[in-house]
């Protein structure tokens, strides 16, 4: 067992927010545990996420160093002065540049060649295989420097220190009297989606005076929809690239329910307690035995089979209705 008082940490995940997000509980079991100075390198547009985040003490955005030489890489992550690095996700440039800077400790799991280059504390275990959460998995990685109790589901989300939000702008404040619900149909691909039929019989199920539905996504993904969801149903507002991810954060916290697939705004809602209803396959690793949203107010819904090519999530609307709670029908 590694027994050390820390001053510096980093904790790498060069990728999407939900990965993102289910990486903060273990920001907060290190703040815990050795009161240190933690440091988050990640991807640019993830930047205000971590920023949301009480047990970071600053972002470092790799992609400004991602396509310089190497030397001012390795400059770059030295000039960090990190006591150990670790890699929540196992970026074989950072892993390498980490190396180079000559990082005291540096973690990961051991099960892919470059972790054996060029990490020199190893975990043992397959994520592809693991029953565990995925938010589990990534407090795994302590166990080299002694943390070596997992924490349950139900422990997590009280971790994760989602609490720094942004002040939401004047201009998406909530409506008086109504109660504000997000759909968020697609995924970016990262995700087995619901499909823009369920989303529409939801949104004409939802037509009411006192209910505003917004819809939320990439300017990209409302060109995908623009023509099979009821965009000018009253009650309906189409927010599809209009925000910036800080204000969707903020946006998300004034909302009462959240409908998405296995998305980052799912995971920013799950952590911020508003009704966040999940939508997934049961196929591992998709499953939510890896991917569940954490929250005391989440719920996961899952397809009795995983679909076919060109199907989606066979999901009744009946059910997401049940889960959002909203009174009447």
């Amino acid at each position: 067992m590694l027994v050390k008082n820390f001053e510096k940490i980093a904790i790498v995940r060069t990728d999407s927010i939900g990965d993102v997000m289910l990486t903060l509980p273990m920001a907060g079991i290190i703040k815990k545990k050795w009161s240190c100075d933690i440091t988050f390198i990640g991807k640019a547009y993830t930047a205000p996420v971590v920023a949301c985040c009480e047990h970071v003490d600053r972002f470092q955005d790799w992609d400004s160093v991602k396509e310089t030489a190497f030397k001012n890489q390795v400059d770059w992550l030295r000039a960090m002065k990190l006591d150990a690095i670790i890699f929540a996700f196992p970026d074989k440039q950072v892993m390498k540049a980490a190396a180079a800077a000559k990082v005291k400790i540096r973690v990961a799991t051991g099960k892919r060649f470059h972790s054996l280059l060029y990490a020199n504390k190893k975990t043992w275990f397959s994520r592809k295989k693991s029953h565990l959460h995925e938010a589990q998995l990534n407090v795994k990685l302590l166990s080299v420097l002694g943390v070596f109790q997992i924490p349950s589901l139900e422990e997590l989300p009280a971790m994760q220190g989602f609490t720094q939000i942004a002040e939401l702008p004047v201009k998406f404040a909530k409506l008086e009297g109504k109660k504000r619900i997000i759909l968020h149909p697609k995924s970016q691909g990262s995700a087995v989606e619901w499909g823009s039929r369920n989303f529409s019989n939801l949104i004409e199920s939802l037509d009411r005076e006192d209910v505003e539905l917004v819809i939320t996504g990439t300017q990209k993904e409302f060109e995908l929809v623009r023509d099979d969801l009821p965009f000018n149903q009253a009650n309906v507002k189409n927010l599809m690239g209009q925000m910036s991810l800080q204000e969707l954060i903020a946006f998300v916290n004034s909302a009462d329910g959240l409908v998405a697939a296995s998305t980052g705004p799912l995971h920013i809602a799950a952590a911020l307690g508003i009704r966040a209803v999940g939508l997934y396959t049961p196929q591992e690793p998709m499953h939510p035995g890896r991917w569940a949203p954490l929250g005391t107010n989440s719920i996961a819904l899952v397809a009795d089979h995983h679909p076919q090519p060109g199907e989606y999530l066979n999901i009744s609307v009946k059910s997401v209705l049940q889960e959002l709670n909203l009174g009447r029908s």
